[in-house]
């Protein structure tokens, strides 16, 4: 019954649904390899790729080790961690709208530009919290997943303005890439510094930090180079 109604819905999906292969007409023939190799060789693409990278080694440097650091360096109770990651998340859900709609109105690359700031403010308190009580890491590290979750939505915004739609579909793939070999670099780096010691503090983890910090001071340099795409002229 199920497969018999699956059957009429995909039908009736053809029949009513506009094509969607006008794009196609405009996107010539040439050869997958060669349209990788144009997408990395213009160079305002390699900017917003650059624009990507630093803003994932701004935040995932310091994310693997966020929760071995609020246990063994702030003293946060295993049992409280859910705490502050659902603090955190309910902190983005109302936060990172609200970003997108000031990026709208004030323009994307200062918004990004102070959001970023705020993030190297945060990252530099949670890569050095000693003991304290519960309430600082929960505001603290939710303040962090909202200026995260901020400047990314900033960032992808501008890194997508930033080319033609006839091309903005392999653009995007290709940062897509570029952001889950940032991630894993910066994850994999971070944890050539970071020394877990047998009593559960975590060793090093500042100088993680002021990587992150790094990269992220970075990033609101490479932002500025990022233009839309009516003023690229290549």
């Amino acid at each position: 019954m199920l497969a018999g109604l699956g059957s009429i819905i995909f039908v009736a999906g053809l029949l009513v649904m506009p094509p969607l292969r006008e794009h196609l007409h405009h996107a010539g023939h040439s050869h997958p390899i060669s349209q990788i190799k144009a997408t990395f060789r213009q160079p305002g693409n390699l900017i917003a790729f650059a624009l990507t990278a630093t803003v994932m080694l701004g935040a995932f440097t310091v994310i693997p080790f966020i929760s071995l650091s609020l246990v063994g360096n702030a003293g946060v109770p295993k049992t409280r961690l859910w705490l502050v990651f659902l603090t955190g998340g309910l902190m983005t859900l109302a936060g990172a709208p609200l970003i997108g709609a000031m990026a709208d109105r004030y323009g994307k690359l200062l918004v990004f530009r102070i959001v970023a700031s705020i993030s190297a403010i945060l990252i530099a308190i949670v890569t050095n919290l000693g003991v304290v009580p519960l309430v600082i890491p929960v505001g603290v590290v939710g303040l962090l997943m909202v200026s995260n979750a901020g400047r990314m939505t900033v960032a992808m915004s501008m890194i997508t303005g930033s080319v033609s739609s006839r091309v903005r579909g392999g653009l995007m793939s290709a940062n897509s890439a570029v952001q889950h070999v940032a991630a894993g670099f910066g994850a994999y780096l971070s944890g050539q510094i970071v020394v877990h010691e047998p009593a559960g503090a975590l060793r090093n983890f500042h100088i993680v930090g002021l990587i992150a910090i790094a990269a992220t001071v970075f990033s609101l340099w490479v932002a500025g180079r990022v233009k839309p795409a009516v003023d690229r002229t290549s």
